[in-house]
């Protein structure tokens, strides 16, 4: 299971470790001693002879060009023993490992680099416990997965039905109106005729109830 920093509490870590699973979840300042324990920590290591790539029990890359963006992500993974990390051991059950993904991007700018120029990255850390092992190439797929999922689904629910600003509150209401905006993008996505994104592929559905009804069946 991988979780964002909303949903990344103690007694949700239990309940996936009670049944079985597995866990990442991304560590945030709305667990504030143990996100300051965790960055100042790979800070430290950082700062050490041979620094993180040494002192991390295991590590990893990649790097990747996509709509003019070159991306690489750094993966630094520490066993949570005893000795070093008692009380969140003792907070978060299953706990075996700490993670820090390092993101460093570059955005090429629409007319190119400049002669003699250069382009300037922004280097972003993002801290995870697992309860998985520190096996950082495993981990950081779990993690990217997850994005994937952020990107392909919830994004598109904000941006195409502005999920976001809707107030419906009381009751079932708002299970169920997540689930009515699901099946609607499912449906929406089998057309892959008309060449518009699903705002359009909505709004077509509003003027025109042949097309609806063909999503539809």
């Amino acid at each position: 299971m991988t979780a964002d920093a909303l949903n990344s509490q103690k007694n949700i870590a239990a309940q996936v470790i009670e049944r079985g699973g597995d866990y990442v979840l991304s560590l945030k300042a709305n667990h504030l001693h143990l996100f300051e324990d965790v960055r100042d920590y790979f800070a430290w290591c950082r700062g050490q002879r041979g620094g993180l790539a040494q002192l991390s029990d295991d590590s990893d890359k990649s790097s990747e060009w996509n709509h003019g963006r070159h991306e690489v992500r750094r993966c630094f993974c520490l066993q949570t023993t005893p000795e070093e990390w008692p009380q969140a051991l003792r907070d978060w059950q299953g706990l075996q490992s700490v993670i820090m993904i390092e993101r460093e991007r570059s955005v090429l700018p629409p007319e190119g680099v400049p002669v003699g120029g250069k382009i300037v990255p922004t280097v972003t850390q993002h801290y995870y416990l697992s309860s998985l092992a520190p096996q950082a190439s495993r981990l950081m797929q779990a993690i990217r997965a997850h994005w994937g999922i952020e990107n392909s689904l919830h994004w598109v629910l904000d941006v195409a039905f502005n999920e976001d600003d809707c107030r419906v509150r009381r009751d079932h209401a708002p299970q169920n109106f997540a689930t009515l905006r699901k099946l609607t993008l499912n449906l929406l996505r089998q057309d892959t005729k008309t060449k518009c994104g699903i705002k359009g592929k909505r709004k077509i559905s509003g003027w025109n109830e042949d097309y609806m009804l063909i999503r539809i069946c």
